[in-house]
């Protein structure tokens, strides 16, 4: 075989082995199976040392968020529901930028706002500090009542924020929250609007209550509750004047520290207080091996990716082997060529 189709079938194979193996691995990377989808109605979240990527998925047509952060302080629509929307927060030096390709016309940078608030006038879903877009689809279809929790993520999700804005269409949500540096947990909520000192007992998860409409038509009681932090507050049964139906809907909590906001770390979407716990060495994560069943097919792809790899290295060295002979033969010819009685001059010294 010629030594121009050896070194092109090597070439071929081992380009179609490698485009096969970054194919699958692309396919394979799209999305985050450990990422929470969070039914919410807003946040506020910190920048931090990295990028962080706060993903958005509006459920219905033209939704509308309002976002304060990096030189933008309005709302932005989606013009796509049912998808996964990313808003990136990272840091260039000084300046603290945000990017959201799909409502924002650039990337926008600021040296004064260092936090990202989101808030929707409806409760929609939110995924923290996911690499790629989550794996949970919370919406089935193009009906809004059928966007729940069902069939998401059941792992807890843990995030250092400011605070989170809780729907209250549910009869309880429970939120846990560790407060770390923060003295003082805010709530705003229905008729409720307060600072509850948590001095004493900053370094242990919180387990908060927040009690909410049970449905639709009922428009009271609400209300919050943790033991840990004795605090049990009710909403008033009526509301009055200065609450319009967009605050009623939801409650408030954060953490701060002197009446200004602080990070703190919160656990949403979590049955049971979280075996994790920040700054601390005597609570860690479990640590858990998940074995993921390899598919016969996809065994066959890999043992057919490894034939023809090896068939493509093996042209490959057989041409570059064959291209090395090739030269060394021409170089001794061509050293014959120019020295034609080297052998009779050394035979003539020898006899005398």
């Amino acid at each position: 075989m010629p030594l121009f189709h050896t070194l092109n079938y090597g070439f071929f194979l081992v380009f179609l082995v490698l485009c096969g193996i970054r194919e699958r691995v692309e396919s394979q990377s799209q999305c985050k199976e450990d990422c929470r989808a969070l039914r919410l109605n807003g946040a506020w979240i910190p920048y931090g040392e990295g990028p962080l990527s706060v993903w958005w998925w509006p459920v219905t047509p033209s939704e509308k968020l309002l976002v304060s952060g990096p030189e933008i302080n309005g709302e932005v629509v989606a013009g796509t529901p049912h998808r996964w929307h990313e808003l990136l927060m990272d840091r260039k030096r000084l300046k603290y930028c945000l990017t959201a390709s799909s409502f924002l016309p650039g990337r926008l940078c600021s040296t004064e706002k260092d936090f990202l608030y989101v808030y929707g006038g409806r409760p929609t879903f939110f995924s923290f500090d996911c690499t790629q877009y989550p794996c949970a689809i919370p919406c089935s279809n193009n009906s809004t009542d059928d966007c729940n929790e069902t069939s998401l993520s059941t792992e807890c999700s843990i995030q250092r924020l400011y605070g989170v804005y809780v729907p209250l269409d549910k009869a309880a949500t429970s939120v846990f929250w560790w407060p770390g540096s923060a003295d003082t947990l805010g709530v705003e909520g229905p008729t409720i609007d307060l600072y509850h000192p948590v001095e004493s007992v900053q370094n242990q998860w919180h387990h908060i209550i927040i009690m909410g409409h049970e449905g639709a038509s009922a428009v009271l009681p609400c209300g919050i509750n943790s033991e840990s932090l004795n605090l049990s507050l009710p909403c008033a049964e009526d509301p009055g004047d200065d609450y319009d139906e967009f605050t009623t809907s939801r409650m408030f909590v954060g953490s701060y520290r002197r009446r200004a906001m602080t990070s703190s770390y919160w656990a949403l979407g979590c049955d049971v207080t979280p075996a994790w716990c920040p700054d601390s060495t005597k609570c860690t994560i479990p640590t858990r091996k998940e074995k993921k069943e390899v598919q016969w097919w996809m065994k066959l792809v890999v043992a057919v990716e490894v034939v023809l790899l090896a068939l493509g290295l093996l042209w490959l060295g057989n041409g570059i082997l064959f291209q090395v002979r090739r030269k060394r033969s021409q170089k001794t010819a061509s050293s014959r060529q120019q020295h034609p009685h080297g052998g009779n001059e050394k035979q003539e010294t020898k006899c005398l």
